[in-house]
């Protein structure tokens, strides 16, 4: 039996090994068995370890070794409740660090362009004024962790660029006020000329910008419609990709897919591996509009489901190929703690009016306090952070250590089998990537040993 991948040290600590017991157990809902050329690979979700298990070892040992490994559980044992705790446990550990260390800033509601599926779309448009952007640093003043080193600030809309004179106020005072910041940001990338891009790297401390792509230029300029009707959009942004890379600003590249435009991303994918493949900083991931959206309202049926989830596999498979780097949501060796800022405690949302709440998405007057405020509102607090009850798919899901399932979120309302599907055989993936890397590995050291030996006889 060989270890390809450790487990979680925070879990670890916290479960250790299974005393092994003479009883009747079974295979965990969170053990996925691969079987290869010789034996098995095994891997548990919830403790993120990867085992090799040779057809050749001994069979009772093997299974003694996958009890205490929690590869296997007794009968009876209820792993959904095993997780909650687990999750309990180490989401205590969060909540003892005081104060906040992100935020999500809207300097406006505003948009330059216009996608029809724009969940802001029938929101009313307000701008962040200077007395509201000179609140706010005082707000992040008062509220941030005084034990982080570093707040982590992250700038969205409407179109952050369409008021950039509340990032440079609100950044100007966090210096002024001597607080250390790094900024990340949500954009359509219009906007970013080069002079932009030199404030942002300067003043700002921009670390990285996410860019939405829906497509080519026809499709692209169709879906962004942007209000001054620039027929160049397209190439626009391209080219201030281009310039964020060249200044040391990293982009990730968001391709948004459904059924209308699946074709021609694959088209745009080839268009961004031969400008930015060789760029540093630069990654490539896809998503599939929302469904529950109630600004694209875009219900679908099973095989159109099964069909986009096919050839999103296909394209994020043809994005590694070209030599693009696909992003990650969250690094392997997390166990999630937290759906997203929602149900963190350690993050918050600012709207342009000085409003508080834990979404971005949700603009709806659910608010959590004002800049203004001392304590944040408990009871609102715990509306975002409340989950959806368990289904019947829950009880043997593999997925279930890493799902949560939000209330507030309307794309938690159904848990579409044709995505668990998906991301199981994307697990399987990972898995059978790092056995090759583990047999390469292998290789390189016998082959390396074998050139010792004979030098040693030379």
């Amino acid at each position: 039996m060989e270890i390809l991948s450790f487990p979680i040290t925070d879990v670890a600590d916290i479960i250790g090994e299974q005393s092994f017991c003479d009883c009747s157990f079974r295979k965990s809902s969170f053990c996925y068995e691969i079987e290869i050329e010789g034996g098995h690979l095994f891997y548990n979700t919830l403790t993120k370890e990867l085992l090799l298990i040779d057809e050749n070892e001994d069979n009772d040992y093997v299974k003694r070794e996958l009890f205490k490994k929690w590869f296997y559980v007794p009968d009876e044992f209820d792993e959904l409740k095993f997780v909650d705790d687990i999750r309990d446990v180490l989401s205590c550990t969060l909540c003892q660090t005081h104060g906040i260390n992100g935020y999500t800033i809207l300097t406006t509601t505003d948009c330059n362009a216009r996608c029809f599926y724009c969940f802001e779309a029938k929101s009313q448009k307000i701008t962040m004024s200077d007395e509201i952007a000179n609140k706010v640093v005082e707000y992040i003043e008062r509220s941030r962790c005084k034990e982080s080193k570093e707040l982590a600030i992250t700038w969205f809309g409407g179109e952050p660029l369409c008021n950039q004179r509340a990032i440079d106020i609100i950044c100007v005072g966090l210096k002024d006020k001597g607080l250390d910041y790094y900024c990340t940001m949500m954009s359509n990338g219009y906007l970013f000329d080069k002079p932009t891009i030199e404030k942002a790297k300067e003043l700002w401390n921009l670390y990285k910008v996410q860019i939405t792509l829906d497509g080519t230029e026809k499709i692209y300029n169709k879906v962004k419609a942007y209000k001054n009707n620039d027929k160049n959009a397209y190439e626009r942004v391209l080219n201030n990709i281009s310039d964020l890379l060249d200044s040391g600003i990293k982009v990730a590249i968001r391709l948004n897919i459904d059924a209308y435009n699946i074709q021609d991303v694959k088209l745009l994918v080839k268009e961004l591996a031969s400008r930015y493949k060789h760029k540093d900083g630069c990654a490539v991931y896809s998503h599939t509009l929302f469904e529950n959206n109630g600004g694209c309202n875009n219900k679908r049926t099973h095989e159109l489901r099964k069909g986009i989830c096919d050839q999103q596999r296909e394209l994020e498979k043809e994005i590694v190929s070209l030599g693009l780097k696909c992003t990650p949501y969250r690094k392997k060796n997390e166990f999630k703690t937290n759906s997203c800022m929602a149900d963190s405690p350690n993050s918050i949302v600012i709207l342009p009016d000085g409003h508080l709440t834990k979404c971005e998405g949700c603009l709806d007057g659910n608010y959590v306090g004002t800049i203004d405020d001392e304590k944040l509102n408990d009871d609102m607090l715990a509306y975002y952070s409340s989950h959806c009850d368990k289904i019947e798919e829950c009880k043997t899901c593999l997925l279930y250590p890493e799902c949560i399932r939000l209330k507030v979120c309307h794309e938690a309302e159904t848990c579409h089998k044709e995505f668990r599907e998906k991301k199981i055989l994307d697990i399987k993936d990972g898995i059978v990537n790092l056995y090759h890397s583990y047999l390469k590995k292998k290789k390189n050291e016998s082959d390396e040993n074998n050139k010792k030996m004979e030098r040693k006889l030379v």
